[in-house]
């Protein structure tokens, strides 16, 4: 692949033609985390799993801001009157019924103003406090359906709001160019029990293929909890690694992924995403003209079922 696309560049190619052929070696990994901006020209690439961008017909910005408003309609449809929002509007909360909650977290990023991740931490940390305060609230629905990642630490502090602690996932990186076998030791991130409020009772998860990077490790991260939080919906993306930035000579930047997050019993979900325990479309053009949404409808059944 790196021969043919060396074969194409000349002294005369020019910026676009060159961002065509570098887009053309990364877009067969169908990998969100590997990516090129290339400033001036405005042009900008991110891969996808084959598929999995259904809903994102012109970028992810649009997708935002006109088309992501409308598929969130067809849930809130569902709940006990108007979601609380929190974290710039990334985290959100309401109720199905007087015990149930309903808990949607858009990203793990930019929940205040500073955008650090300290005070995102405090804030993150304050809001679950409200939330999980409640005494009447029995059980949760968590929906990442739509989540666009950040830092996995908020993940984390999400996922120790249980009663026993427990190893999440083990970090590692490449330390070989050639040699893809050679990794650094695996380092551990651990799920501690927590003094704060928190939901001993039923949890059921809905994800999708737009579960994308920290809302992927905020999955695994559950996935050591008891009792067991209970997935429903599609595959997540499947890229779990911090993103490697570097700067080419012209100024463009890149990005890729050099990491792998193992399960404690050395599993990794790269490429194909973590599995849902029952699999339901998410967000199928059929539904959405419905208005239906049979996620939500399987985890209140499973939900009333646990009581």
């Amino acid at each position: 692949m790196v021969a043919t696309a060396r074969a194409k560049v000349t002294p005369a190619t020019k910026p676009e033609a060159l961002f065509e052929i570098l887009q053309g070696m990364i877009s067969p990994f169908e990998d969100a985390h590997a990516r090129i901006r290339a400033g001036p020209t405005k042009r900008g690439y991110q891969g996808f799993r084959k598929g999995t961008d259904r809903l994102i017909k012109h970028g992810v910005r649009d997708f935002m801001t006109k088309d992501l408003p409308l598929l969130l309609a067809v849930t809130d449809s569902r709940l006990q009157g108007p979601l609380k929002k929190w974290c710039n509007e990334q985290v959100q909360y309401g109720h199905l019924d007087d015990s149930t909650g309903y808990l949607r977290i858009l990203s793990e990023q930019g929940y205040t103003k500073e955008g650090d991740f300290s005070s995102g931490l405090d804030e993150l940390e304050a809001v679950l406090d409200t939330i999980f305060s409640d005494p009447k609230l029995k059980g949760l629905v968590l929906d990442v359906r739509i989540n666009f990642g950040g830092m996995d630490p908020y993940g984390l502090a999400l996922a120790s709001l249980a009663t026993t602690g427990y190893v999440a996932y083990s970090k590692e990186a490449r330390i070989d160019p050639v040699d893809r076998t050679k990794w650094t030791p695996g380092q551990p991130s651990f799920v501690r029990p927590s003094t704060r409020p928190g939901l001993t009772g039923p949890v059921v998860e809905l994800t999708g293929p737009l579960t994308i990077s920290a809302g992927e490790t905020m999955t695994q991260a559950l996935m050591g909890r008891s009792p067991k939080v209970l997935r429903i919906g599609e595959n997540t993306q499947g890229v779990f690694s911090d993103v490697l930035r570097r700067t080419l000579p012209n100024g463009w930047y890149f990005g890729l992924p050099n990491e792998v997050f193992r399960s404690p019993e050395g599993r990794t979900f790269d490429g194909a995403g973590i599995p849902p325990d029952i699999e339901v479309p998410v967000f199928a053009m059929d539904d959405l003209a419905a208005g239906r949404d049979p996620g939500l409808e399987r985890a209140q059944i499973k939900l009333y079922r646990n009581r």
